[in-house]
Parts: structure tokens; sequence; C-alpha cells
């Protein structure tokens, strides 16, 4: 996958700085922590606090390769269905426990177990992270067996991510008790503080070199009241600016900015248990009434893409050679006379109310995305929802589309398929059910060559286009604008960000930092 490319632009001379120890760096991020178990939401925000908190058994590089972590080493048995991991010795959580394997069992059985004393049901990790696995058991201190049902190639990948996390035990049961709020992980950074709308990470003892700063999380209702923190020295780094809000902190400050490359994909998705949403010629009209070019320019700019299908174009499997969706709402309204609705139809879509790093206007994208649809005889009325009233209401099924913002957490497009596509068995989130995209799903994580998992893929995305499922817009590249003097910050696959080399230098003047009003 292409790294970020750096844009550097500068309002005012050089300062002299110096490194100095202990200095905080303060994040914006745009959705309150309901909770810092990372098992208890599958949103960016916990999960990119996570990534610096927790560790794995095993992470991914920069170009997708998987390395090892907690885990030093492991080995898959020829028929691909019985892992074993070996851990490294000695190592323990922030709160003194041992980090062992019996802890890395204790910390998955809570994500796979309905009977589990801390079982975690939503988000539904058996089903997103551990598909296939029928078992996992320690075998001595440094020794874990993950067996499979079938085999099952991505499962590396699912290992590497922030909800596979291992939390130390002890606070999982001190957190189900309501002894504390603060779970312990094994990272390079501690929780010192914490509440829904700031949280502050300090350096954990034991990681050699030890992080050189501090981390505070600030929450922010919006991209704007992000950018004033910006401009009046209260943040450090912004995550997902408007990109008017990015014009503005170039004209009035010294800033860097990386464009992240993130595999994401903002898409509507189809809800199968909505009679209109059954209608392939109906989620076809959908599609024919939606310009992509205008929509990606005017909600995104610069960060946004027209989508060709479901799978970003930094995905291994992604094939390039898809075209452009058509723009015809003529056709569209067409497609509606022959579906019996000649006066258009009307329509209800469910977004999250939230502002996201990728999707920072969902306003602008809701009303633009109306606009649009209306041009083609198609009434779409949106209901903005908190995320818990958001979950309820997808669970009753009383909808047509629901306006998806995703960030792949794994470069492998299972991420994407099994959990936007494969309907599967039970339904229970009223997918569209095509039968031989469940088919091609389930082959596709059932072999670890990669050659025959891309001709799958490929087939994929052309049924994925033909009878359109969901119905993919745009992708987005991450904004980050972080303020001059933050260096060391590294961004992963799932567009976290990582601090643990990082250092935040002060200006011998630091008026010279703050930009006139």
């Amino acid at each position: 996958m292409a790294f970020a490319c750096v844009l550097v632009f500068s309002a005012h001379g050089a300062a002299a700085a110096a490194t100095t120890a202990g200095q905080t760096v303060t994040v914006a991020m745009f959705q309150r922590i309901a909770s810092l178990d990372p098992a208890h939401s599958s949103l960016y925000e916990p999960h990119s606090i996570a990534a610096n908190v927790f560790e794995t058994l095993v992470t991914v590089s920069r170009n997708g390769t998987v390395q090892p972590a907690v885990a030093e080493s492991w080995n898959v048995t020829p028929d691909g269905r019985r892992w074993t991991f070996t851990l490294h010795e000695g190592r323990s959580f922030h709160d003194g426990s041992p980090l062992n394997a019996y802890a890395v069992e204790y910390s998955f059985q809570r994500l796979m177990d309905p009977a589990h004393p801390q079982y975690t049901p939503y988000p539904d990790w058996k089903r997103l992270l551990f598909g296939q696995v029928n078992s996992i058991r320690a075998l001595d201190d440094n020794t874990l067996e993950i067996e499979l049902d079938n085999p099952y190639a991505p499962l590396l990948h699912n290992l590497a991510t922030p909800g596979a996390s291992i939390v130390s035990p002890r606070s999982l049961q001190e957190m189900h008790d309501g002894r504390t709020a603060i779970p312990a992980g094994s990272g390079p950074f501690r929780v010192a503080s914490y509440s829904p709308e700031a949280v502050t990470l300090i350096p954990a003892a034991g990681h050699t070199p030890p992080p050189r700063c501090n981390v505070r999380y600030e929450y922010y209702a919006s991209s704007s009241s992000a950018l004033e923190a910006l401009l009046s020295g209260r943040a450090d780094i912004v995550p997902g600016l408007t990109e008017q809000d990015e014009k503005t902190a170039q004209r009035l400050g010294a800033y860097t900015i990386i464009r992240h490359p993130q595999l994401s994909v903002i898409f509507l998705a189809c809800n199968g248990a909505s009679e209109k949403m059954r209608s392939p010629e109906i989620r076809r009209a959908v599609s024919l009434s939606i310009n992509r070019n205008s929509l990606a320019t005017v909600v995104l700019g610069a960060n946004g893409m027209p989508a060709t299908g479901l799978l970003p174009p930094e995905m291994w499997a992604k094939d390039h050679s898809l075209p452009p969706y058509e723009y015809a709402p003529d056709k569209a309204r067409q497609l509606l006379l022959r579906s019996g609705y000649p006066q258009g139809i009307s329509l209800t879509a469910l977004q999250l109310d939230a502002s996201r790093p990728f999707m920072p206007s969902p306003r602008l994208f809701a009303v633009t995305l109306k606009y649009l649809m209306a041009g083609a005889g198609i009434t779409l009325s949106i209901e903005t929802l908190p995320p818990d009233a958001l979950r309820e209401r997808r669970a009753q099924g009383d909808y047509d589309l629901f306006i998806n913002a995703w960030v792949a957490d794994t470069a492998d497009p299972d991420n994407l398929y099994s959990t936007h596509l494969y309907a599967g068995p039970d339904n229970p989130l009223h997918r569209v059910h095509i039968p031989e995209l469940d088919r091609l799903i389930e082959e596709s994580v059932s072999t670890p060559v990669r050659g025959e998992r891309a001709r799958a893929y490929r087939r994929i995305q052309r049924i994925e286009r033909e009878q359109l499922p969901c119905i993919p817009v745009m992708h987005s590249s991450l904004p980050v604008i972080l303020r001059r003097g933050i260096s060391g910050m590294r961004i992963t696959t799932g567009s976290y960000l990582i601090f643990r080399n990082t250092v935040k230098t002060a200006p011998a003047d630091r008026a010279q930092q703050r930009p006139a009003p």
C-alpha cells in the first residue's frame, strides 16, 4: 500500500526549537469514548487509543506483511486448521500481572464464549475476528493453540487488529465489578486518566526505548471546533478536518498536512429486510442517481475519490479494470417506472450522527446525496442517530439504506466482504442475500493460496457491480494536520495514529507559533 504524501505549509519564519522530555501531544477526536476496553466498540477513536495502549499477538507492517508482537513465532499444521503461537517470556501488563498464554486465552474467550463472565456480545467479534475458530487454549505459559473448523486465511490479519487487543484478565475482572474504568494493556503507553471526553496516556514502564511524550485525546463535536483548538494552540494534531478547514489552517499557521491513503469506503448498505431494496432494479436506480465525482468533490475535496467497488484502490485484490459507475438519472427514473413507481420513490436511510476522521461532514454528505437522488425521482429521508440508537434501529430492520463509512482494520479483503456482504444462514444485519456471493466469500477464506483468493475476489467484484447488494460511493484519504514541531508519528494500515516514537519540540518563541486571529 502506498504510504502518506506529506505537504508542509509554513506561514511563519522558522523558530528555534528544542526537544522537551515529557511534552504532551494533544489529539482532537470526534467521538466520545464510552469505554476504554477495545472490545466494547468498533469505532475509530477508541481503537486508535487502543493501538497505543494494548498489544496484539501479531502486527502488520506498512507493506501488509505479518510480524511478531506478543507472539515471537507461530506455525500451522499442513491442513491449515491448528495454529500454535509461542509467546515472548517474562512479559507483564501495566498492572503487573503476567502476560502469558493463559491471559491471552482469557482475553480472547470473552469475545467468543457467551458463558464467559466478561463476555462482550457487541461488536460480534466471534463473527468479525474469529469466524472459523473452534477453540483457543493455553498449552502452557508460553504456548497458545488456536484450532479452526476450516482453514481460514485472514486469521493472522484479524489477530493484528485492535479488536483482538490483549487485555489483562485482572483489570477486566476489576472493570466488571466496578472497581475501575481503566483496563490494563502491555503497550508503550498506559492510561493515566479517563473521561468520555478526555483520555491521557503516559509512557509505560518496561519499554526500551521509552516513549518521549505524553498523549492527550480531547473530544470536539465538529471539524470547526477542532480547527479552533488547533489554531489557538490547545490541540496539536487533528485527524480529519474538512477541506475548507484545512485551507484555513494552511492560510493562518505553520502545519504539516499528511494525506494518508487509507483503506476506506463510504457506501450505502442495502437493507434486505426492505421490500424496496430487495429489488435489483431499485438498487440499480439508486446507484444511477448518484454522481460520485460531484459527491466526492463536494464532501471531501482533495481527500475524496469516487468508488468503482467496495474494495479501496490500495487493497491487494482490487480489480483496477473496473470502470466508473454510471451516473444516469433518466435511466434511474425509467427503472423506477418499470418497478411500479411512476411518480418516484421514497426511501429512508440511517446515518451515524458524529463526524468521523474519514467522514468529517456527515451533514454535508447527507444534504448532497439527497439533492442528487432527488434529480432521479428518489426522495431520501435521512435519520441521524447516536451509536446505540443506530444499532437498535438497524436490528429492527425498518429502513431502506444505511450510510456506512468504514476503514478496514486489515489489508485483507475479507475485512470488507465478510463484514459487509456475507449474509450467511442467520443474516442478523438483514443484508441482501446473494447465494453465489456467500459461496465465493467462503471459498476465498478457505485457501492460503493468494492467487486462488485473488481469482475469487475478482468474481466477487463483478457480482457486486452487477447486483449491488451494497452501493459503493467513494473512498477517502485521511488528512492529518500536525502543528509544526511534532515528529515521529506513524500511521498504521488501519489509519491509527501511533505515538511510540513521537517527539514534540518546543519553539523558543511560542508567539511565533500562534497565528494571528
